[in-house]
């Protein structure tokens, strides 16, 4: 199987990831379907993590001054606040995907209009060779 260096999927294993991409198809799927899937939420995790400890260390010392019982509130909000950013994080994840699915179709349908040529997608091959149980060996063009 032939993949383009300018395809979208092996820019982001080369510049996201930082990895050199495998030869074995299925190695190649794998780990692409890994990185999409785990780490837009995990930076999303990290990030909501970070914003609530930085606002936790501004905030504590202002609310000890001010007044010392308002801090167990303070604490009680911040646990709403990380769910809340977990749920938006979500969110925002669903609608990149959404967005991404959204522009890939349009791109294939562009694509097929163009040209038909009769080595199948990324998708199909990589379903069918699941079913095969074969893993084809990919060369980068």
């Amino acid at each position: 199987m032939k993949i383009s260096k300018d395809s979208w999927h092996y820019k982001w294993s080369i510049d996201i990831m930082s990895m050199t991409p495998s030869t074995n198809f299925c190695t190649y799927m794998r780990r692409l379907f890994v990185s999409i899937a785990i780490i837009p939420p995990i930076i999303l995790f990290f990030a909501a993590v970070f914003i609530t400890a930085a606002t936790c260390f501004i905030s504590v010392p202002f609310f000890l001054i001010v007044e010392p019982s308002t801090v167990a509130g303070f604490i009680g909000v911040q646990k709403d606040i990380i769910g809340t950013m977990f749920s938006i994080g979500l969110i925002v994840w669903a609608f990149f995907v959404f967005v991404m699915t959204e522009i890939l179709y349009k791109k294939m349908k562009r694509r097929k209009k163009q040209e038909t040529t009769d080595e199948p997608g990324l998708v199909k091959t990589f379903i069918k060779s699941k079913k095969e149980k074969i893993c084809p060996i990919i060369e980068f063009e």
